[in-house]
């Protein structure tokens, strides 16, 4: 709608990372917010845990299967079992598939340029750490961009 407003003051993160990605075709630089950005928002997630003390879901194995139990308290034990370890499996097959993306951009926001990463492309490469290696996109993230300002709450919100 503003397209960030006047001097930008209504950008976003996540417009500022489609912008810098998309518009002016900085992978490495985009990636870098990107995962600079989900640092910030694991790091408040886990504070706001610690001070709720939210207690997580806990999966349990009950296999205790005494002999003066009857078969069907043993089959549905086993069955129950068997319904939890499958959900594990599908669970770990599908972090496996989404987690080459997030890889990805992680390793690309480490790379020093869009043309490393598009020849990495090719091979097994765009997933590891090779070739030259810098934080100077992270550097960027705080120094160059308003990123900062970003974060905070813009400036339409607040009081004058």
């Amino acid at each position: 709608m503003t397209n960030g407003g006047p001097a930008d003051s209504t950008t976003t993160v996540t417009f500022m990372m489609v912008r810098v990605g998309f518009r002016e075709q900085n992978i490495a630089y985009a990636s870098a917010i990107a995962v600079t950005f989900f640092l910030i928002i694991l790091a408040i997630n886990l504070i706001q845990r610690r001070f709720l003390r939210e207690e997580g879901l806990t999966w349990r194995f009950n296999l205790q299967l005494n002999s003066d139990a009857n078969a069907d308290r043993r089959r549905r034990l086993l069955r129950q079992t068997l319904t939890t370890l499958g959900q594990y499996v599908l669970l770990v097959l599908l972090t496996g598939i989404f987690i080459f993306p997030l890889v990805f951009m992680i390793v690309s926001s480490f790379k020093a340029s869009n043309t490393q990463i598009f020849d990495d492309l090719r091979s097994l490469r765009a997933f590891l750490p090779v070739g030259e290696i810098t934080l100077k996109n992270y550097v960027s993230v705080f120094a160059n961009s308003k990123f900062r300002a970003s974060c905070s709450i813009p400036s339409v919100f607040r009081r004058p």
